[in-house]
Order: C-alpha cells, then sequence, then structure tokens
C-alpha cells in the first residue's frame, strides 16, 4: 500500500590529546536525514482484483543536526578519575504530508553537560554520573486542513503544544563493571531521569540492567 524510503548523511570531525594523565578533546557532527513517503494508486477492480497504476509521494521529512561536543578526563595512578562532557546542538525539523496539507516545522536549541567520576579497584570499575540537559524551542509552526473532528484537532494541538515547549532533564546513574576474563566483563548499571515539561508535568524514568559485554 505504501513505501517510505530513507536516506541518512552523517559527518563528524574530532580532535584528541593527551599529555600525562589529562586528555581533553573536541568533535563537531552533522547529520541529515530525509524520507519520502510513497502511497500506491489502484485503478478500478477487475475479478476482485485492484490494479496497480501507479504511486504519488505524500509523505516528507526533513531534519538536520548540527552539533558540537567535548570532554576533560583526569586519572590518578591510583585507580581515581573523573571527566566532564559539555555539549550544544541546533537542529530544524520540517515533516509535511501533500494531501490533505499538513506541515510541522520546529527548530530547537539544545545544550547540557554530564561529570563522570570512577575507581578501578582490581578487576572492579565502579562508575557514577551525573548530567543535565536543556531543550529549548526557537521556533515551531502547525498547518493543518481538513481535520475531520474537533477531538482530533484537540488531540493534534495538544502534541504541538509539546513540541513547541521547551524541557529539561536531569540524569544520574551509577554503573559496576567486573572482569570475568580478558575478553568478557559482567556489568550491573541503574539509572534515573527526571524531567520538567509545561504546565507543571514531570516525568521520572528508572532503568536497572544487567549484562555481559565481549
Amino acid at each position: 500500500m505504501a513505501e517510505l524510503k530513507d536516506y541518512t548523511t552523517k559527518g563528524e570531525v574530532g580532535y584528541k590529546t593527551k599529555q600525562g594523565n589529562n586528555a581533553w578533546g573536541t568533535k563537531a557532527e552533522i547529520l541529515y536525514e530525509h524520507k519520502k513517503g510513497f502511497e500506491n494508486i489502484f485503478g478500478d477492480p477487475a475479478n476482485d482484483i485492484y490494479p496497480l497504476i501507479g504511486n504519488t509521494q505524500q509523505y516528507g521529512f526533513n531534519q538536520q543536526e548540527y552539533m558540537v561536543s567535548g570532554f576533560y578526563e583526569k586519572a590518578t595512578k591510583n585507580g581515581f578519575g573523573f571527566s566532564v562532557n559539555p555539549e550544544i546542538g541546533y537542529y530544524t525539523t520540517t515533516i509535511k504530508y501533500i494531501y490533505p496539507q499538513r506541515k510541522l516545522t520546529n527548530d530547537r536549541l539544545n545544550a547540557g553537560a554530564s561529570f563522570i567520576i570512577w575507581k578501578q579497584m582490581g578487576k572492579f570499575l565502579l562508575k557514577a554520573n551525573v548530567g543535565a540537559k536543556h531543550s529549548a524551542s526557537l521556533d515551531a509552526d502547525l498547518l493543518l486542513t481538513k481535520v475531520p473532528t474537533e477531538v482530533t484537532t484537540e488531540a493534534l494541538y495538544n502534541n504541538y503544544k509539546f513540541i513547541d515547549s521547551s524541557h529539561t532533564l536531569l540524569q544520574t546513574g551509577i554503573n559496576g563493571y567486573f572482569q570475568i576474563n580478558p575478553q568478557i566483563a559482567g556489568y550491573i548499571s541503574a539509572n534515573w531521569e527526571h524531567g520538567w515539561y509545561i504546565d507543571d508535568i514531570y516525568t521520572n524514568n528508572a532503568l536497572v540492567t544487567v549484562g555481559v559485554s565481549f
């Protein structure tokens, strides 16, 4: 009935250096994603079979992301270390449907930073992190035509209100890694995230993970 084509282009360039127990670096990234959605057109049925006579592009999605990040890391001989990781990025998104006409655009500026501290104790590594991110909506626009009911309109505009708003996330977690053999390590992690949104809406997400890495 339909076909979606997805084109993604990504590039990045970075610089990293180290002096003694100190290391720092920076990286610039760019991402371009373009999607095209095609819907099939069928003719009149013959013997209960609808012949395919063509297709037309109805859906389009374009997103561009530009991000700059950096890090500073310091380690000591007794197995203790920490790192600071700031980042800032600009995002622009356009989503459209040809008929009936729909269009959503949103430009955002995101900024954040995380702080990580760790301690190596023999074959066991303990790591803790805390970070914050803020996403500011710079501009947004919504165009709707031929919306069938007021109930549908209310749901769409409530969704748009959140897209057009800014929000803040606070993240923290603790992770433990232990060496099983030179090729395999086990780990356990616990992470929590708290979000602030418009209309006094808050979110809390907790995740506990146990696994093995090779």
